[in-house]
């Protein structure tokens, strides 16, 4: 992964976060630009349009230049630091598409946001911003928890070399380099992670046959799972230590393993299945990441910015 632009959302409550400081970090690290974008709306300001539409115009303009002129002054703060900053601010919603609009615009390596909780990803709903950049953003998405907390230096890759996202899209390579980067950035150790359920029992007549049948097939996917986790462990130099190949599901492995671990990121990829309002996540990633309290870096498969840019036309050729 090459970081060369990094795009924070930025609260527009005016106020430095722990995303932000996540951000400066990186930025100062990498040498990569940073924007700061700030996307916001008022509904009351809104609702003065359909009495005097000069005043509401008014109201949203002093407002933006509030927000406008605080940025500016962030940004000369950070340039300051030997840093390139640069930094806007958008009105409209919902927030979700004008963030996702403005990365598919200016294509940045990396998206930097807090979690719009207090409590990590538990209480994050699926109609929430957060939960709809999960599954849009295109570019990598780092959730950044609210809550301190004394850094373990361990860095938390989950892969599924099975994954039939995987040919096509390239992903694990990109989750395990995206993992490398941060634990460059951090420094950070990188741990490794395969889990697989195992297989539902065969259902055929004779339960002898069955049982053998589904002995040998659960054999043979153990092997070709250790031989396709081993082989990409490899490209990446990894030790034994940082390996971890478990028969459990993964949704309990991936959590478990993270508290133990008591990993800072958790890296992961989401896919996505047909049409931009039909976006979804894997089933590993929308059921662990109500669990999870650490941060969260969500990688998309190879073309899911194209494939995002044409839904997109389509559904706009069909509203017109």
């Amino acid at each position: 992964m090459h970081c060369q632009q990094i795009l924070l959302i930025v609260d527009p409550g005016m106020c430095r976060t722990p995303a932000f400081d996540r951000a400066v970090h990186l930025a100062c690290r990498s040498g990569a630009a940073l924007h700061l974008l700030m996307v916001d709306y008022l509904g009351s300001v809104e609702a003065v349009g359909l009495i005097n539409a000069e005043v509401m115009n008014l109201a949203r303009s002093a407002h933006l230049a509030e927000r406008e002129e605080w940025l500016r002054e962030l940004a000369l703060e950070l340039q300051s630091r030997h840093l390139r900053v640069s930094c806007q601010v958008l009105w409209g919603r919902p927030l979700h598409e004008k963030i996702v609009a403005q990365v598919l615009a200016s294509k940045p390596d990396l998206v930097i946001k807090d979690l719009a909780t207090t409590q990590g990803l538990r209480r994050l709903l699926l109609n929430s911003v957060d939960w709809q950049l999960l599954r849009l953003c295109p570019a990598p998405l780092l959730l950044v928890r609210q809550a301190a907390h004394s850094p373990s230096h361990r860095i938390l890759a989950a892969v599924d070399p099975l994954h039939e996202a995987e040919q096509a899209g390239q992903l694990n390579q990109r989750i395990v380099e995206a993992a490398q980067w941060l634990c460059a950035m951090e420094p950070a150790e990188l741990h490794l992670l395969h889990a697989h359920g195992g297989m539902p029992p065969l259902p055929l007549l004779d339960a002898t046959a069955s049982t053998d049948l589904f002995n040998q097939a659960c054999e043979q996917l153990r092997q070709i799972r250790q031989e396709k986790f081993m082989a990409l462990a490899q490209q990446y130099a990894l030790g034994p230590e940082q390996l971890h190949l478990l028969d459990e599901l993964p949704q309990d492995a991936i959590v478990r393993l993270s508290q133990a671990l008591k990993a800072d990121t958790l890296v992961l990829g989401t896919v996505q299945r047909s049409g931009l309002g039909r976006v979804l996540m894997g089933s590993t990633a929308e059921r662990v990441l109500s669990q999870l309290d650490c941060d969260v870096l969500a990688v998309k498969p190879q073309g899911f910015s194209g494939d995002l840019q044409a839904q997109l036309r389509c559904e706009a050729g069909a509203n017109t």
